[in-house]
This record gives C-alpha cells, sequence and structure tokens, in this order.
C-alpha cells in the first residue's frame, strides 16, 4: 500500500509540472489557480457528501479551527514559490 502512495504522489508531481508547462502563457495565472482550487474543492465537497461514515457538515465544521485557514494561505503561497 505504502508503494501506491508514493506511485500517486509521482503520478501527481510529474502531470502537475507537464501540465503547468502546456498552460498558455499568456493566460493569467491567477485566473488560472482560482479555476483550479475551484475546481479542487468542489471534487473534496463532493468526495465528502458522497463518502460513507462521515459526521454531519455542521459538526464538522465545528471540529475545525485556525489551523484549516493556515493550510489554505501555505497553499496559496505555495503556488507563489
Amino acid at each position: 500500500m505504502q508503494l501506491l502512495w508514493l506511485v500517486v504522489a509521482i503520478v501527481a508531481t510529474v502531470s502537475y509540472h507537464i501540465i503547468l508547462k502546456l498552460t498558455p502563457a499568456a493566460a493569467s495565472p491567477f485566473l488560472s489557480l482560482a479555476i483550479t482550487y475551484a475546481i479542487g474543492a468542489t471534487l473534496f465537497a463532493g468526495l465528502y457528501v458522497a463518502l460513507p461514515g462521515g459526521t454531519p457538515l455542521r459538526e464538522s465544521l465545528q471540529q475545525l479551527n485556525w489551523t484549516a485557514l493556515a493550510l489554505a494561505g501555505a497553499v496559496a503561497w505555495r503556488a507563489f514559490g
């Protein structure tokens, strides 16, 4: 199973770099990232709803703290680097 996650990480990283190089140079990087993160957020929200065994949304949101915002900031800063 650990090998599977390593393969997933490698494929995702290689795909990220290839797709980044295929993005048109004239495209706005901010718009591109906004669309990318909006699609990703939609996919993860869908997974949250679709996967079994989850807690209710209100309860899950109450369990979050400042780390969710900090992670969002870190991901945004990573995109600039």
